[in-house]
């Protein structure tokens, strides 16, 4: 391309500029944080933009990108289009350094990761889940360590046991592991890439600050002669934030408490997202952080952004000022027709959706905007779904040139402020067809993942079929709430063994449909499920705690998610230490697992026996002390325990086999339990595999 020519995008990056009006008391603070020393104590190094959806957050931040960039600096831009901690390192450092060269080590060593999880998956001796789900089990990460290059399970135990007895204790994924890479470094790659990498990142980042502090000469005679303050800085932006917060929120934190090193103070770091930094995670670090809570346009900056749509008729300006309440998204969506008089925009007595959809007079068009509404992503499977195979790809191309919809990863998405109130207005007319659509929906997301051939829940391990199965559930949900819940809670359980986040999708699905369709059990059921496992990731273990009694209280769980909720449950209670609650869970999921194979095994009624009559209540006391004295008994003696689950059957026999043995040992059940150190790595242990592995036994 000739030199003097000008890019389009840099033709479309003016455009965006000349259009962008208001938000000066933000640009002014930003700009003058940029020329200030790091060590000036107005200095901030945080920027954390925050407002309601469709107030124009992203256009503020992508303002303040492209400033950076005609100061000379080399900025970053992440979204939620980066799924993980690694895939944003990644992003982020091909932009800062195109050439690798600063950033040389971190990328051979991600390549190393990267070739290592390939030849595990590829290895046909390798467990049937794929390594994506496997390496992520709490088993795998949280017991192997090595010492002097010999794998062990925690230093309370490694000194009981050997390397034989060792593997015949481990999982059937963490036996591969430590068979499958002798290397401790590559094992440790595996078990803890982010914090094998990060470390290499901030070093790269570190390099990229040397360079870029190193202005040209003629720059630099200018800024010693204080006729220009050069910024100094490495700005790194993460837009959407409320959608990755789940996985960089915590990860920044670490970044500035020094947990992988020293970090250039040229960082800086720009948030943009619905809400906006929580102090109490972040007091620590409160002084640096500049809070920038946008609200909706003024009139002035209404009537400013109008004028550039060349829309100066002020009886319109005030019908759209009216109309869209100076909400950003609304003000350009008003205007994207450049209406000419008000009867263009809409009857300002009307509703928002008729306000939002004067223009479009196909009524065709018009029908298909409202009802691809309905579904949380698009594209030309759902929209053909929506509106028939004549007319599916005219419509998808018109729809994703709209501008409340925008594309991400999985599809195309309207804009959460116009969503909203075309549900709203959706469901309250048309109660019958919400329902219909909603329910074939489910069925097209069904069909997703059911077609690639394999039942759950090995198919759950691809990502695309998680997606499919998230959204079918979501949808069922919306067609028939209190029908539908059973089900998605019980898919929850399922989800959660396979991986945390694809549960805690599940459980965000669960609490939108019930709030979309106003059914306040499944929208109080998901709230608790997905504030109980956030809660369980940030060890915040009561509010787990509350969750699974909740759950385990109600009667919709079938055996097989309370065998896994007990075990959860279990695992929580010895976290908090309270060792008795714990194998009260234990025996209580072990007991439901073992209900569970023999209902199973029971396809025909036997015929009626004396024996079968209810126990006494003193028998069932008895029972209950037989237990607890096996279980002290298998605690106390965990040494010669064979730790895999086995099957059922393998379970019960290997109890029956200790209470023969166990006749003469005296315990009271009701004494609060302490257990030693030893005991509790070993009962974290069992309930963690109770917890992560469905029983399925048939014997």
């Amino acid at each position: 391309m000739n030199e003097q020519q000008v890019s389009l995008q840099t033709i479309l990056h003016q455009r965006q500029q000349q259009e962008f009006v208001g938000r000066e008391k933000q640009l002014t603070l930003f700009q003058e944080n940029m020329v200030m020393q790091p060590d000036d104590d107005r200095h901030r190094f945080i920027f954390s933009i925050y407002g309601l959806g469709g107030v124009g957050k992203t256009s503020l931040l992508r303002q303040l990108f492209h400033l950076t960039k005609q100061q000379g600096l080399t900025p970053a831009w992440t979204d939620e289009q980066q799924e993980n901690v690694l895939e944003v390192m990644v992003h982020l450092s091909r932009q800062l350094d195109p050439s690798h060269r600063s950033f040389h080590a971190f990328h051979r060593r991600h390549r190393a990761y990267q070739q290592l999880c390939r030849d595990l998956e590829a290895d046909p001796q390798a467990p049937r889940e794929p390594l994506a789900a496997f390496v992520r089990q709490t088993l795998v990460k949280a017991l192997i360590h090595t010492v002097d290059g010999v794998p062990v399970i925690g230093s309370a135990i490694a000194s009981a046991l050997g390397d034989d007895e060792l593997a015949a204790q481990m999982s059937e994924a963490a036996k591969y592991i430590l068979r499958k890479l002798r290397n401790p470094e590559d094992r440790h790659l595996v078990q803890e890439p982010i914090a094998v990498l990060t470390p290499l990142f901030i070093a790269g980042l570190n390099r990229c600050a040397r360079v870029s502090s190193r202005p040209r000469l003629i720059e630099k005679l200018r800024w010693l002669m204080g006729k220009k303050n050069r910024p100094f800085a490495i700005p790194l932006f993460f837009d959407t934030f409320e959608r990755t917060s789940d996985f960089l929120d915590a990860w920044l934190r670490e970044i500035l408490a020094g947990q992988y090193g020293e970090v250039s103070p040229t960082l800086l770091i720009l948030i943009s997202g619905r809400h906006g930094l929580n102090k109490d995670q972040w007091i620590l670090y409160w002084d640096a952080v500049a809070p920038l809570d946008l609200e909706p346009f003024t009139e002035q900056e209404t009537q400013l952004y109008l004028s550039h749509k060349s829309i100066t008729d002020q009886r319109t300006v005030d019908v759209i000022q009216h109309l869209s309440g100076g909400l950003p998204l609304l003000v350009a969506t008003l205007a994207s027709e450049h209406p000419a008089d008000p009867t263009q925009v809409g009857d300002p007595g009307g509703t928002a959706v008729d306000r939002f959809l004067r223009w479009i007079t196909n009524p065709v068009r018009r029908s298909a905007a409202i009802q691809a509404a309905l579904p949380r992503f698009l594209n030309r499977d759902v929209v053909r779904e929506l509106v028939g195979d004549q007319d599916a790809s005219e419509i998808f191309s018109w729809l994703i040139e709209r501008p409340f919809v925008y594309e991400q990863e999985s599809g195309w998405c309207y804009h959460d402020v116009v969503r909203r109130q075309m549900l709203r207005r959706f469901r309250r007319e048309s109660p019958l067809m919400w329902a219909q659509i909603h329910g074939r929906l489910a069925d097209l997301h069904g069909q997703d993942y059911a077609m690639r051939g394999a039942a759950p829940p090995e198919v759950l391990t691809d990502p695309t079929a998680q997606r499919a199965f998230v959204e079918a559930h979501y949808h069922r949900l919306c067609h028939t709430p209190h029908e539908a819940l059973r089900q998605s809670l019980n898919a929850f359980f399922d989800a959660f063994t396979l991986d945390e986040r694809f549960a805690l999708a599940l459980a965000k699905a669960i609490e939108q449909a019930g709030e979309e369709c106003e059914a306040e059990d499944a929208a109080h059921y998901g709230s608790a499920l997905t504030k109980g496992l956030m809660a369980y990731n940030e060890k915040q273990y009561p509010e787990t705690e509350k969750t699974l009694t909740f759950l385990l209280d109600s009667n919709l769980l079938e055996d097989q998610s309370r065998t896994i909720a007990y075990a959860w449950r279990g695992l929580v209670y010895l976290e908090l230490g309270q060792h008795t609650q714990a194998l009260e869970d234990l025996n209580a999921s072990l007991e439901m697992g073992h209900e569970d194979t023999t209902d199973a095994q029971a396809s025909v009624p036997s015929p009626p026996d004396i024996s079968e009559r209810p126990p006494s209540a003193m028998e069932q006391g008895a029972l209950i002390l037989i237990i607890f004295v096996v279980l002290l008994f298998l605690l106390a003696n965990w040494k010669n325990i064979d730790l895999s689950l086995g099957s059922g059957a393998q379970q019960r026999e290997n109890v029956g086999r200790k209470v023969s043995e166990a006749t003469d040992e005296q315990g009271d059940p009701h004494e609060e339990q302490t257990l030693d150190e030893e005991t509790t790595a070993w009962l974290r242990n069992y309930l963690q595999q109770l917890m992560k592995r469905k029983n399925t036994t048939q014997d």
